[in-house]
Parts: C-alpha cells; structure tokens; sequence
C-alpha cells in the first residue's frame, strides 16, 4: 500500500468506484467491437453481392444491419472479461498508475479471443484481430481516465 492510510469507507468507495469504471469500460469497448463488427461484415456482404442501382441503398443498409447482428451474435458469447479484470485487479492491488499499462493490458486481453479462437489449419484473421485489439485500447484507456490514474 501507498503512504496513505486507507479507512473501511476509502476503500469501499474505491472498490465501487473501480466496479463502475470497468463497466463502463467494457461497454464502451462492446460498442466499439460492435461498430467496427458491424462495419466489417456489412463490407463482407456487400461484396458477396453487388446491387444494381435502384436496389443499392436498400442493400447497403439491410448489409449493415445484418453485419451488425451477425457480428453480435457471434462475438457476444466469446467475448470474455476475465483478462481485463485480471489486470484490473493487479493494477489496484500493486497501485499501478501507468495509461501504458492500462492500453496494454486492454488491448491484449481483447486481441487474444480471436488468436485463442483461430485453429491452426486457417491461422487468424488479422481483420478481426485489429478490430478487438482496438475496442480493447480504448477500454483500456477509457479505464485509466476514469480510475486507472488514481490507482
């Protein structure tokens, strides 16, 4: 611990606080890894389909909305937080005020699902492994404005 002395009520309030700082840094980073999802599967199906004009429009958004859906639906149920929170956890325990820190570990505890996803035989798609990377930078850092600078 730091030269400060920590009461029961400083460190239930940090503890709160911390709780709602990782919240809100896990939906920020479901919401960027939704977008750019979104984005890149709706590009995908436009280009398994090319519209004539009078239908590009109608295409085009029903290519983003299911794009979004479908990234939703299979990325939902493999995305974890058990790493984010692993450093989270260190990072409050050790005192750890480093914004380096806190990209690191968010980006990297994101970006492994789709390593630890891809089979040997296919290798991983550096698309995706881009667009987890990312929303895991911007929780990481999103966290660390919020709490991770006060650690």
């Amino acid at each position: 611990m730091s030269d400060k002395k920590r009461t029961i009520g400083g460190l239930l309030g940090r503890t709160f606080w911390v709780i709602i700082a990782f919240a809100l840094a896990v939906a920020l980073a479901l919401i960027i890894l939704l977008l750019l999802g979104s984005y890149s599967m709706g590009e995908e199906l436009r280009g398994e389909y090319q519209p004539d004009d009078e239908m590009g429009y109608i295409v085009n958004l029903l290519s983003l909305l299911f794009g979004g859906a479908s990234f939703l639906i299979v990325v939902t149920p493999v995305l974890t937080i058990l790493p984010a929170l692993l450093g989270v956890i260190v990072a409050e325990v050790i005192q750890v005020r480093s914004v380096l820190y806190y990209l690191i570990t968010g980006g990297l505890s994101v970006a492994a699902l789709p390593l630890l996803a891809s089979t040997g035989d296919t290798g991983f798609n550096i698309q995706a492994l881009t667009i987890f990377a990312t929303a895991g930078f911007a929780g990481g850092l999103f966290y660390w404005l919020i709490a991770g600078r006060n650690a």
